[in-house]
């Protein structure tokens, strides 16, 4: 059994197809992004990382590690990318 995976098969969603209206960024500070991620070291004590990504440059001016990271602190984090 073959399965196709282009765009309009099965297998693929929207965000592979793309979205269709995105404005392309023409310069550094016009649009971030920011992503969490969870892992645990060998003890098995968990932490979360926040990247945040100048969608124009692909810098990333800010990781944050901690244990916990609320709110709060991602504004904090928000406001030192810019």
């Amino acid at each position: 059994m073959k399965r196709g995976w282009r765009s309009g098969e099965r297998g693929v969603g929207k965000a592979l197809r793309g979205r269709g209206n995105d404005a392309v960024t023409q310069r550094p500070n016009q649009r971030w992004s920011m992503d969490f991620v969870a892992d645990s070291i060998a003890t098995g004590r968990r932490f979360r990382a926040l990247a945040i990504v100048d969608d124009y440059s692909r810098e990333c001016p800010v990781i944050e590690v901690d244990t916990s990271l609320g709110g709060a602190r991602v504004v904090e984090c928000a406001g030192e990318a810019s």
